[in-house]
């Protein structure tokens, strides 16, 4: 018995001329039907009657068109009729424009239309200025208008007053005019003020007032007075006056009595 090893082209050159090959068993046949359904090299051809071999040919087209339409490797255009050959040329060019639009690198520019070549370039300078607007370091400033540099910078204006504002370290004062400035330095010192309020380490004592700073006194004692109070390893005894260490004292002593005796 002979083995064919064939792919759709061998199928639909063979037509109906295998029609009186010999036939085996039914179960020999169904295992072969499935081999050459499924395109294996174990399909034996001869055991085929000529109307499976029409069926499988039909389903090995209906493949190849799929997958030329999908661009994919295992396309065969040499078995495409001349309308599956221009439907898949106009699915490429479509893909290619797609790819074209987005900037990929496996856009293939001559193949594109007059009309196409226009909407890629429309394309591709609307992603740079976006691009550009948001401090992209991909943007290439080149390719801007007039308009379009001041409005970029613009934007890098607004983003560094921001950064400058919430305290970033990447904030550039020298692009600061002199009212950003101002409101920078207005919030630096409020967020000191916080801090100072809140006994950050952050805290920088010669950035405050005379009022801050007797603010800033107060909160700390009174935030001490608690820890005393509370027994805290934190507690300055050294910070409290006659009345407050008299409450700790007091404080110290309910704590040490039994629960139903306080």
């Amino acid at each position: 018995m002979r083995v064919y090893h064939f792919g759709l082209g061998l199928i639909v050159a063979y037509g109906y001329a295998a029609a009186g090959f010999a036939q085996g068993g039914s179960e020999s046949k169904g295992r072969n039907l499935k081999s050459c359904e499924e395109g294996l090299p174990s399909c034996d051809l001869s055991q085929l009657t000529g109307a499976e071999i029409t069926e499988i040919g039909k389903t090995f087209r209906k493949r190849n068109f799929e997958a030329c339409g999908a661009g994919r490797a295992n396309c065969d255009p040499t078995v495409l009729t001349v309308t599956e050959a221009a439907t898949v040329v106009a699915k490429n060019r479509q893909r290619n424009l797609e790819r074209c639009m987005h900037g990929s690198a496996n856009c293939d520019p001559t193949v594109l239309n007059p009309s196409e070549s226009a909407a890629v370039k429309s394309g591709a300078h609307q992603r740079n200025l976006e691009q550009c607007l948001n401090g992209s370091a991909n943007c290439d400033p080149t390719k801007l208008s007039a308009q379009e540099a001041a409005r970029m910078m613009a934007g890098s204006r607004a983003r560094n007053r921001e950064r400058c504002l919430s305290g970033s370290p990447v904030c550039d004062p020298t692009t600061l005019a002199p009212n950003e400035a101002a409101e920078v330095a207005t919030g630096v010192r409020r967020r000191n003020l916080e801090n100072c309020n809140l006994g950050s380490p952050q805290c920088d004592p010669l950035q405050l007032s005379s009022s801050e700073r007797q603010t800033v006194a107060a909160g700390a004692r009174q935030r001490n007075l608690k820890n005393c109070i509370n027994g805290f390893a934190t507690c300055d005894p050294s910070r409290l006056t006659g009345p407050e260490i008299a409450i700790v004292v007091n404080a110290s002593a309910q704590r040490r009595l039994p629960s139903g005796r306080k």
